[in-house]
């Protein structure tokens, strides 16, 4: 396989891989799980590591651009699958098959989701765009090495503030501010060791594109996530 198309077919994958875990995200945003030691979190915040560490694989290997173009593709369809999603949980049900508790069930998962969107997107757009910055920069900055290091490091602060946004906007009318808080601060905890555990991980395959791909440094200018 030459080296563009395998450059364009891991970019590909790498693109659908962050989308499917967002959405991974949102279809669970409401329930809660009960970790070790009694830690409350929330199942669609598990996937966001996941997501974070991918768009750092796209921006360590094909820069920062190439990852701001993807996080505004996949943003695109996120949106088109959370209206339609809802738009589809609200359709009128036949009466034979009106069962109160199948169907209220199914409004309750899916009928939220344009809420969900747009406080993900929010959220997701700031804190993925400094996170891609980030390990852009500091890519340069040590000379392409240590990317587990930067991963984590890049995707505790965009991962921070993430949750910051999320959880005030989708959460602030349903509890009280101090136990909002708490709940985001456990969110917050497992998934920095989450990062942790998948940063190595990262390491290993991100090399491995760079072996088959190639690598570069190209300069970065000033970070603005508004900017073209």
């Amino acid at each position: 396989m030459k080296k563009e198309n395998f450059g364009q077919n891991v970019l590909l994958i790498l693109a659908s891989l962050y989308t499917i875990f967002m959405l991974l995200a949102y279809l669970n945003s409401e329930k809660e799980l009960v970790f070790f030691f009694h830690i409350i979190s929330n199942p669609g915040m598990i996937a966001l590591p996941f997501a974070l560490i991918t768009m750092d694989i796209i921006a360590e290997i094909y820069g920062y651009y190439m990852a701001r173009k993807i996080l505004w593709i996949s943003l695109i369809a996120q949106c088109v699958f959370c209206l339609a999603i809802s738009f589809l949980a609200y359709l009128p049900d036949p009466n034979e098959f009106n069962s109160a508790t199948t169907w209220d069930s199914y409004k309750q998962v899916f009928g939220i989701m344009p809420r969900v969107y747009f406080a993900y997107l929010i959220g997701m757009y700031i804190g993925t765009s400094l996170n891609s910055k980030l390990i852009s920069k500091w890519k340069v900055l040590l000379k392409g090495k240590s990317f587990w290091l930067r991963s984590i490091a890049a995707s505790a602060i965009g991962d921070g503030i993430f949750l910051g946004i999320t959880t005030l906007l989708n959460g602030l009318y349903q509890y009280p501010l101090p136990q909002l808080l708490k709940f985001a601060a456990a969110n917050y905890l497992v998934e920095i060791i989450l990062l942790i555990i998948l940063a190595p991980i990262a390491n290993i395959i991100a090399n491995y594109i760079k072996y088959k791909n190639g690598d570069s440094l190209a300069p970065i200018v000033e970070f603005n996530p508004f900017k073209k």
